[in-house]
């Protein structure tokens, strides 16, 4: 899972998320005892970029399981890797369904990993029942070396941010050969981050993310209304994903009152990071000590403290709306 048409024609950028998903059936109906087993070489950053092998039933509702995964430097060769899958799924409704999942956060990886982190490399997939069952031992077997029919290749589009681009057609070591692939690598945007063990959840974050979005703080709408009106300079600092928060945007014009809004996203910038604070300012040109802060988050507040801003932890509009009358401001 990496880049090409660079120098060593490998490696993953920041922000990555891509899966492999067997596209033949494999069925496990009347095995037993059935083990995984792959070559591999997997070179990441530890505790920030993950893979995942992960299995589910056809059976209707059926949630991706964790098998294992991986995270960190496990060295510039192959190594042979074997994994038990769980008798349960020879009883679930068939065929099974494999998937090899790697993201990365925001940091620290190249789209050409001058020999550090190259990413996750297979070969030699392979599922394997105990004994002679009808059928024979072997479930599925891909070499890797046949192309891609055997798999789907994809992520949830990420969003604008996000382009296609082949992957890889140089640098396939000897002993490992890579898949050849289509796949989604960022302009920029948010992290992947660490994922639960239900990879369904993360397709739904992408598709279903406007059914989150269910209404406004009436009141405290109205506040916002109010200073917008008196004519009052109103920013804001917010720690969204880029793409998720221009979908927001364009479904409540009341974020139209904001002169600029300073997305995380965007700057791989977080909340209460001393930085941020900073970089609204200088865009701006607005000193920090004329602010007001008002966020839900007591650790954004005390972020805010420290770099001289003057700050409101918000509980209610109620609440707001009083300290903004005692200051004046409304």
């Amino acid at each position: 899972m990496g880049a090409t048409g660079f120098a060593n024609g490998d490696g993953y950028d920041n922000n990555w998320v891509q899966s492999l998903v067997t596209n033949v059936p494999i069925n496990l109906a009347g095995t037993s005892t059935n083990k995984l087993t792959f070559k591999t070489k997997f070179q990441a950053e530890y505790g920030y970029d993950w893979g995942w092998v992960l299995i589910k039933g056809s059976n209707g509702g059926a949630h991706w399981d964790t098998l294992a995964s991986y995270s960190g430097d496990f060295g510039a060769s192959c190594i042979n890797q074997t994994i038990d899958i769980p008798d349960t799924f020879t009883t679930v409704t068939q065929p099974i369904v494999l998937q090899f999942l790697f993201g990365s956060d925001l940091n620290v990886a190249t789209s050409d990993s001058l020999g550090a982190f190259t990413g996750w490399t297979l070969d030699d997939v392979q599922v394997k029942s105990q004994g002679n069952p009808p059928g024979g031992p072997v479930r599925f077997f891909d070499d890797m070396e046949a192309g891609s029919g055997k798999w789907l290749a994809s992520t949830p589009n990420p969003g604008t941010l996000w382009h296609l681009e082949s992957a890889p057609s140089t640098s396939i070591p000897a002993s490992c050969f890579f898949l050849n692939t289509q796949l989604w690598v960022p302009f920029a945007g948010f992290g992947f981050g660490i994922v639960p063990d239900h990879a369904d959840a993360i397709s739904a974050y992408h598709l279903r993310w406007p059914e989150t979005l269910t209404h406004v703080i009436e009141g405290t709408v109205e506040i916002l209304d109010e200073l917008h009106t008196r004519g009052q300079p109103l920013y804001a600092i917010t720690n969204w994903n880029g793409d998720k928060f221009r979908e927001t945007r364009a479904r409540f014009p009341v974020l139209s009152r904001f002169r600029d809004i300073v997305v995380s996203g965007d700057e791989r910038l977080l909340k209460p990071d001393p930085e941020i604070f900073h970089l609204y300012s200088r865009r701006n040109g607005v000193k920090l000590e004329d602010s007001l802060f008002i966020d839900d988050g007591p650790k954004n507040v005390k972020g805010a403290e420290a770099v001289g801003m003057t700050a409101h932890h918000f509980t209610t509009p109620e609440a707001l709306r009083a300290e903004l009358v005692e200051m004046g401001l409304l």
